[in-house]
């Protein structure tokens, strides 16, 4: 399945000529501000000849938008934070049969992710798929726990120190810190054939609000050294701490200003099969190496950093 080049450099105001773009100057988080500037100037105009007027009351002006995590204040992120131990702490309603080790509605979309793994990565639906995940976990914050807000994302690009990051530094208003150091020998990401070398942590997370989670499905294919996968599907219960070990190597590898102009307007976006080909090794290794708690933290920045586009699955589109 082909995208048509013509439909997405037009969307992004760039030369349908152009086979490989030169790269602009700047940091990632520049670029990819100047790429959703771009797409929402040209989603105006189509917005504005019709093409896009299938609901008469969502327009650009009054779409939710999701913000960074550094965005948030602090009252925003406690909601947030709440939201998700609200939903961990909500009885699963997954069928017994499927997912006989789920215990919560969190783990109901672990394990969703976990049974179509195979079926939704390297795949034309690959982007498709995880924008209707990451608005399905949004709804289910806002509808069964109250939550006011949008799934925020973590902007891959500023360079932060990870242990230093709002979002890993171990206080109230992160997603817990980085785990106990256990001596290891690194990880593997993809297909066990990308390797990951090990960072300060690797055992139970110590702090912050998620430090007292049970994860209790998986691991299917575990990459960190020691780890041992659960046998069969990974949807039998399998009680265990929330591990993780913080490693900048993935992001300052694969996570490039260079990487991201490639899939948005190089020569990866000329078709989908070089753009999932290119962007699978820079997702998998970058949501490997962050092991995040909040699931739909990571899918929320794939689908952020992908071409900047809407997503209309609910009253209103949210950017």
């Amino acid at each position: 399945m082909q995208i048509s080049r013509t439909a997405l450099l037009g969307l992004l105001g760039a030369a349908t000529s152009a086979l490989a773009l030169e790269i602009p100057e700047g940091t990632g988080t520049e670029i990819l501000a100047d790429l959703q500037t771009e797409a929402i100037k040209n989603l105006k105009k189509q917005e504005s000849c019709g093409s896009r007027k299938h609901n008469s009351t969502c327009t650009l002006e009054n779409a939710t938008v999701r913000r960074d995590w550094r965005a948030l204040s602090a009252s925003e992120k406690t909601d947030y934070i709440d939201a998700v131990l609200c939903l961990m702490d909500k009885p699963s309603k997954a069928d017994p049969s499927f997912a006989p080790g789920s215990r919560s509605r969190y783990d109901d979309f672990v394990a969703v992710h976990i049974n179509q793994t195979l079926t939704i990565h390297g795949t034309g639906n690959f982007l498709t798929w995880h924008r209707y995940y990451v608005w399905a976990y949004e709804y289910a914050l806002q509808n069964e726990c109250g939550y006011n807000g949008t799934q925020p994302y973590w902007n891959w690009f500023d360079g932060s120190d990870f242990n230093n990051h709002p979002i890993f530094d171990g206080s109230d208003t992160s997603m817990s810190g980085d785990g106990e150091y256990i001596a290891h020998n690194g990880s593997l990401g993809g297909s066990n054939n990308i390797y990951l070398p090990s960072g300060e942590g690797g055992g139970c997370v110590q702090s912050g609000p998620f430090k007292d989670m049970v994860v209790t499905l998986g691991p299917v294919s575990p990459g960190m050294d020691g780890m041992k996968a659960q046998n069969g599907s990974g949807l039998d219960y399998n009680p265990r701490c929330l591990s993780r070990d913080l490693t900048k190597h993935a992001v300052d590898t694969w996570m490039t200003a260079e990487n991201l102009w490639n899939l948005t307007q190089g020569d990866a976006s000329s078709s989908i099969s070089l753009f999932r080909t290119s962007s699978k090794v820079v997702l998998v290794t970058s949501s490997s190496a962050s092991m995040l708690p909040a699931t739909s933290l990571w899918a929320a920045t794939l689908l952020t950093f992908s071409h900047p586009q809407l997503t209309p699955f609910s009253g209103c589109t949210t950017l």
